[in-house]
């Protein structure tokens, strides 16, 4: 069914030397179709081949953001993840849970989460993204945003515009770890005595495999050293990572190191265009007395050089408080130096921090609703800033309640339920903001 489009009300600015009408403003219509317009939807199961598609071809994104991987613990997690679209055009996407105390965390569940973002993204469109994503998020009353910024070496492109949003918004650090990463395109020589390590372990008879099953790590190497120095399973179960191996066979893979049929250490490998990670790493007593873990962790550096960089990942403990200085240590032998992570903070009501730089919003389409039924989405429209102070006057204001708010009185009568809580439990609470 086609929408009658109604007549925009015609708003003007007032300066210091004339008056002018202001560029009319399209009527609010869901979903918006208008290519200068943004637009947040709650992530729905059938958006699935979008969402991955999307993160495949994103300048910043990982299998790690895909759902086949998010969604292996759904069950721990209520998902929250939200999609920002440009007119018809997906401009980012956000995994997302949230939190029973009312904190969205992008993501509880992943090493990292923040914003995915195409190639060609501009600094504007990012911050116009964050500004919708926050006043979504102030609107649907969730005051906090916990921030796990992806690092900047998974981007295939320059990435900082995210971290400048982060500082108009005034978001608090609350987190740095730091990433020991070996660059493998401009490589720092190998330590003497990891060179000497390396080469006791060959003549031991120390041999690197691929491996097909998980199995023997996870049960005779990984778990056991957990337990034994830290009293803790590893983040996956055997049956969760030989899960996601499945559904993601060109990136997670496992190395060991045999001596004879015994295996001695491994590191499990998570793979990304830029790089290769070594998401678990361990090693038995008689492994680390023969140099195994040395080995074979310089042996993927040499497997690894078509990629930009090696990641041994923290040595953090604390919220990035505390060092262990002989983890560190061992990383900075193969020429691995640091990456910050960060974790920040946003009080989604910030959101009107931005529009400093992108021109405020000057007008509302509609007015307020009676006090028994939520307010209204606004519809902005930035526009750059004048010379000289301006003030938005709204004249010709509608006297008649708009379709949008007799349906809205109607679907409360009905069922009970607000327009809002309904349009956020179909995942289609749309805000729109005019790109500048």
């Amino acid at each position: 069914m086609t929408l009658p489009e109604a007549k925009a009300p015609q708003f003007y600015e007032k300066t210091a030397c004339k008056q002018r009408p202001a560029v009319q403003i399209a009527p609010m219509i869901f979903p918006s179709h208008d290519a200068r317009c943004f637009a947040v939807h709650r992530y729905i199961a059938s958006k699935k081949q979008e969402w991955d598609a999307f993160v495949t071809s994103a300048r910043n994104g990982t299998f790690l953001l895909c759902r086949d991987y998010m969604d292996y613990h759904s069950d721990r997690f209520t998902d929250h993840s939200l999609m920002i679209y440009q007119g018809e055009t997906l401009m980012a996407v956000l995994p997302a849970n949230l939190r029973s105390d009312g904190t969205l965390l992008s993501h509880e569940g992943l090493t990292y989460g923040g914003l995915v973002l195409p190639r060609d993204a501009k600094l504007t469109q990012v911050l116009a993204c964050f500004h919708v994503l926050l006043r979504y998020l102030d609107e649907a009353r969730i005051p906090r945003l916990k921030y796990k910024q992806i690092p900047a070496f998974y981007s295939t492109l320059p990435d900082d515009d995210v971290s400048y949003a982060l500082f108009l918004l005034g978001a608090k650090l609350y987190r740095r770890d730091c990433a020991a990463t070996v660059a493998l395109t401009d490589r720092l020589p190998l330590r003497k005595g990891h060179h000497s390590t390396v080469v006791k372990a060959r003549k031991l008879g120390v041999q690197i495999i691929a491996e097909d099953s998980f199995q023997p790590f996870w049960e005779q190497v990984l778990s056991p050293r957990l337990e034994d120095r830290y009293g803790v399973k590893p983040v996956h179960s055997l049956e969760e990572i030989a899960l996601l191996a499945t559904r993601f066979p060109g990136q997670i893979k496992q190395f060991s190191a045999y001596c004879g049929d015994e295996i001695v250490a491994g590191i499990t490998i998570y793979e990304t265009p830029t790089v290769a990670h070594a998401q678990y790493s361990a090693a038995t007593e008689k492994g680390r007395k023969i140099g195994a873990p040395t080995y074979l962790a310089q042996w993927l550096i040499e497997h690894y050089q078509d990629k930009q960089y090696f990641d041994f990942g923290i040595s953090n403990e604390d919220n990035g408080t505390v060092l262990n200085h002989g983890l560190q240590e061992w990383k900075e032998g193969f020429g691995a130096r640091s990456f910050a992570h960060n974790f920040y903070e946003v009080d989604t009501a910030r959101y009107a921090a931005l529009e400093k730089i992108l021109g405020q919003p000057e007008v509302v389409l509609v007015p307020p609703l009676p006090s028994h039924l939520p307010t209204v989405t606004a519809t902005e429209q930035f526009a750059p800033l004048p010379e000289a102070p301006v003030v938005a006057m709204q004249t010709n204001a509608p006297s008649k309640p708009s379709l949008r708010m007799r349906f809205a009185h109607l679907l409360h009568l009905v069922t009970g339920v607000t327009l809002d809580e309904f349009a956020l439990q179909a995942g289609s609470v749309v805000m729109r903001a005019a790109c500048v």
